[in-house]
């Protein structure tokens, strides 16, 4: 791990954090449809919009086209069924 310094880096890191965190809330807003529809398929947040593939590498490829200027998209897979998980600390 390295300290940044860079004026440059540290704004473009604090965008990307920003723009994550309005696509994870987008995400949190719209959750239980988002997973009744998309079970089985992989999904990318960008632009507070829903992108669905059958691969994580098509997801990000629609996103990325739709937003280019969004550099904080994230992606996730939903199980195709829905089970009890259990978390153990």
């Amino acid at each position: 791990m390295e300290e940044v310094h860079d004026a440059h880096e540290l704004a473009s890191a604090q965008r990307q954090r920003e723009q994550f965190d309005r696509n994870s809330a987008w995400l949190q807003a719209h959750i239980s449809e988002i997973y009744a529809k998309h079970r089985g398929k992989c999904i990318c947040i960008a632009g507070q919009q829903l992108f669905v593939g059958d691969t994580t590498k098509a997801a990000i490829a629609q996103a990325t086209a739709a937003h280019p200027e969004d550099e904080g998209w994230f992606t996730r897979y939903i199980p195709k069924d829905k089970v009890a998980r259990i978390y153990a600390v």
